[in-house]
């Protein structure tokens, strides 16, 4: 796979200058990929690819890889054969795939090589030639995601129903924030899809500019659940498991880094488990001596049926350890019986302290390593806080609202049909029942 792919990535095509190397290796792991999915499938394609994501949002910047958050291109030497050039390069042509669709990818790709054939090439040049060929605009693709270091993320902050007849407007509010990027990335391309109680489903294509997005679609049902990117086309600062759920039993959510252990499943289910490799929103009021996670979260959301019954695990782990690690160890200064789970049904409410937890440690009470037992899962978002009086503010954790329309709670729409006034005809005076 890899070594075959350096005939056209490489031996037909050569970078032209080391600092690009993403361009053979990068190109050449990806094509590691599109092996499986030509040999075994599209899901075996998905797997490879999720996984390999997974690995480099968490370690690409660690000790575990090159130690710092790199663009792909303008890589040091120091850095020419390592984690950013030959993982995150794969990772960056998967997303630059999903910018461009199948088509136009797979043809446009085919024809650089012919251009190029015998010859070297730069970023630039590939930019160039690929913007040329799909009549996309590209620019804004190599800067953001190949020329600048670390990741966006992508959220659904809030969505609003209104019923029209018998179709349902439908309002989006998506806010996105930055692992370690330098900047807001402009015109992502992002699906956005609605879910009703009874798994219909649509998606809707959007253009992303910035840190607050605001997108209108109309439906022929009531949507229950918004989810970005679930084909993960797009490698941002998420990784993510979703669950398809019949029985009861335990369920790994693999990349979205939980495992959920259901005991009660009425009727059939849909999870998606996201851990977002990203800074949760801040306490809207702060609270003495209580900080949240710098770093990542973890939302739990889908069709879930009355009467289901989970528990969760969370981990933490802030260790230097390859597997698992890496990802706490700013939050925790002091012992782990200081740390906290939080919990917050949605945006639009505040960050709570869950008590209904047992934390589990696997080792010492200073090793940085252990979890939570979650012991009655819901919908809402998680993340892990710590009690440290003599740890200062993060001046990043300060309650702002940069996103002034965002935040607004669900219209129930069901609730407004319940609206009972009487009497009928009224006379000096009427009463609402809700």
């Amino acid at each position: 796979g890899h070594e075959l792919s350096h005939h056209w990535f490489g031996d037909l095509v050569t970078c032209r200058t080391q600092e690009d190397m993403w361009l053979n290796e990068g190109w050449a792991s990806y094509c590691e990929r599109l092996f499986l999915e030509v040999v075994y499938g599209k899901e075996a394609y998905d797997v490879s690819i999720a996984d390999n994501h997974a690995k480099v949002v968490h370690y690409a910047h660690t000790t575990a890889g090159d130690g710092e958050y790199l663009p792909v291109s303008g890589i040091s030497h120091e850095h020419t054969y390592g984690t950013t050039v030959y993982d995150k390069g794969a990772d960056m042509v998967h997303t630059l795939r999903g910018y461009m669709g199948d088509s136009l990818f797979f043809h446009c790709v085919t024809n650089f090589l012919d251009a190029f054939a015998f010859k070297d090439a730069s970023s630039e040049d590939l930019r160039d030639f690929l913007t040329g060929c799909s009549g996309t605009d590209l620019y804004p693709f190599f800067n953001d995601w190949i020329f600048n270091q670390g990741f966006p993320h992508f959220s659904v902050d809030s969505f609003q129903v209104t019923p029209v007849g018998n179709m349902f407007n439908v309002n989006v509010f998506v806010k996105q924030r930055l692992n370690h990027a330098p900047h807001y990335y402009e015109q992502v391309p992002l699906e956005i899809t609605f879910m009703d109680k009874l798994w219909n489903s649509h998606t809707e294509k959007v253009k992303m500019n910035g840190q607050c997005g605001f997108f209108s679609t109309q439906l022929p049902f009531n949507p229950d659940y918004a989810g970005i990117d679930l084909a993960e086309k797009i490698s941002d600062a998420t990784t993510s498991g979703m669950k398809t759920m019949y029985t009861s039993g335990l369920y790994d959510f693999d990349n979205g880094a939980v495992t959920m252990n259901v005991s009660e499943l009425p009727d059939s289910a849909f999870i998606r488990a996201e851990h977002n490799y990203a800074p949760p929103d801040p306490f809207k009021v702060l609270q003495q001596g209580l900080h949240i996670s710098d770093y990542h979260y973890w939302k739990i959301d889908g069709i879930i049926p009355a009467g289901f019954e989970a528990s969760a695990v969370l981990r933490y782990d802030g260790s230097n350890f390859s597997t698992g690690g890496f990802l706490d160890n700013t939050l925790i200064t002091n012992v782990e019986d200081s740390l906290v789970v939080l919990y917050r049904i949605s945006p639009v409410n505040d960050w709570e302290i869950l008590t209904d937890v047992t934390q589990n440690f696997t080792g010492s009470h200073t090793d940085k390593r252990g979890y939570f037992s979650i012991n009655h899962v819901e919908k809402g978002e998680y993340a892990f806080g710590i009690f440290d009086y003599d740890k200062p503010i993060n001046i990043d954790t300060i309650p702002d609202e940069p996103c002034q329309f965002l935040t607004v709670p669900f219209l129930n729409v069901a609730a407004e049909a319940e609206i009972s006034i009487y009497p009928n005809p009224a006379g000096a005076s009427i009463t609402a029942a809700f």
